[in-house]
């Protein structure tokens, strides 16, 4: 018990939360925990976003033909330009280049594991977000990334990640 509220105290401090406690006597103990979620209103529409994106590299590893021709096509439409590639080995290279600057990279969930994940993580800079393209939000390896954008992928979905990156 005393562990697990040292726990719980730790994290409601790491998000600038509070914990409240009211007890009586033969009543029990209530424990309140408030944290100060920022709620997400502000929707930049495309233009602005174009604006903001318009000649910044994204990286994308996907070996889906038809997947690549549409993700290629969206990231256009933003003005975004677009590195692809088509093994890891290739991935790992542009990453660590210094001839691009990465603002985040959109990776095919079916060809990862734990290993590669780690060496992606440890070779790319720490600006760079790295996006899964996943169909199972519980995969471990989507967890160990920033975002995770469950197939099949739109342009509506596009915008909303680019909103919050």
């Amino acid at each position: 018990m005393r562990l697990g509220l040292s726990i719980t105290k730790y994290l409601v401090d790491l998000y600038k939360g509070t914990i409240d406690v009211k007890s009586e006597e033969h009543k029990g103990t209530t424990f309140t925990i408030e944290i100060p979620f920022a709620k997400f209103n502000d929707v930049i529409d495309d233009k602005e976003l174009i604006k903001f994106f318009m000649n910044k590299n994204v990286l994308i590893y996907n070996t889906d033909l038809n997947e690549r021709l549409s993700l290629i096509s969206m990231m256009n439409d933003f003005g975004i330009r677009t590195i692809l590639t088509v093994s890891l080995e290739e991935t790992i290279t542009y990453l660590t280049s210094n001839a691009f600057h990465f603002e985040f990279m959109l990776l095919n969930n079916t060809d990862l594991d734990y290993q590669t994940i780690m060496k992606i993580q440890k070779v790319k800079n720490d600006a760079v977000k790295v996006i899964i393209l996943d169909t199972d939000s519980e995969n471990t390896v989507s967890s160990m990334c920033d975002y995770n954008l469950m197939r099949p992928i739109n342009k509506d979905k596009i915008s909303y990640l680019l909103n919050i990156i």
